[in-house]
């Protein structure tokens, strides 16, 4: 009887590319340097959307973010693969799209502000240039709102007759005395005629001036001119725009977050 001898349990290597083949899998294979250039390639671009996005509502964010693309742009650009390159270059593009944005938009009106009645007539001014004026104060001081250009300007309007204008008076004061005179100022403005301030302003100790309108309306235009309710503060920022418009009493944290730019 012929006996069959097994065949060998050892068989030649499969020709391929993977365990059984002797060399290592193609992910392996792959340099590191373009597994990197690859990822910052398809990272740059969700970032550098995001940045763009973000350039008019959170300035700070998107430079940051946008930097953050620009880098990951970069890396990406160095790419062998053409697609791969073209995506890292897109992403360096929104970057750098992202960066230009947020410098020059204007901060928008913060989603967490829901206007009242009185202040949306308001809400379009947000973020353009205010309208420069020229005014006196009780004391004979020429204000002109180009000459105070770098400071925080709060045109706060109030009355003698105003129970909540009379509440803010003492938070306006501590901020004049706890913010940096050359980068904040206050400018009371009032309809009451100057006899009527005269006695009020002494008892008050005002450590700002108090600009009465009685006899200089003229002198301001819209949006100016368009206050229907008492006290109404504007901010102008230091590059002369409006930040923020409230109507009605504000609380002294409140008041302190506009002063520092926080509308």
């Amino acid at each position: 009887m012929k006996t069959i001898q097994p065949k060998s349990q050892e068989s030649a290597p499969k020709e391929g590319n993977g365990p059984e083949s002797g060399e290592p899998p193609l992910e392996q294979a792959r340099p590191l340097k373009g597994r990197i250039h690859f990822s910052a390639a398809i990272a740059g671009l969700p970032v550098g959307v995001t940045a763009v996005a973000l350039a008019a509502l959170q300035p700070k964010v998107a430079v940051l973010l946008a930097g953050l693309a620009v880098l990951l742009g970069a890396t990406g650009s160095g790419a062998g693969r053409a697609k791969v390159r073209y995506m890292g270059n897109a992403g360096l593009v929104l970057g750098l799209i992202g960066i230009t944005a947020a410098l020059i938009l204007p901060q928008s009106t913060p989603s967490s502000w829901t206007p009242n009645t009185f202040e949306e007539p308001f809400v379009a001014w947000i973020g353009k240039e205010a309208p420069d004026f020229t005014l006196r104060d009780t004391e004979g001081n020429t204000w002109s709102l180009k000459e105070l250009r770098g400071k925080r300007v709060f045109f706060a309007y109030w009355g003698t007759r105003c129970p909540p204008c009379i509440k803010e008076i003492p938070h306006f004061r501590s901020l004049v005395d706890s913010m940096p005179a050359d980068s904040f100022q206050i400018l009371g403005i009032t309809t009451d005629p100057p006899p009527t301030l005269e006695h009020f302003t002494t008892v008050m100790d005002f450590n700002y001036p108090i600009i009465s309108l009685a006899t200089q309306r003229e002198a301001l235009i819209t949006p100016y001119t368009k206050v229907r309710a008492l006290p109404t503060l504007m901010v102008i920022s230091p590059k002369g725009r409006f930040e923020a418009i409230r109507v009605g009493g504000l609380p002294d944290g409140q008041l302190a977050a506009l002063a520092h730019g926080q509308a």
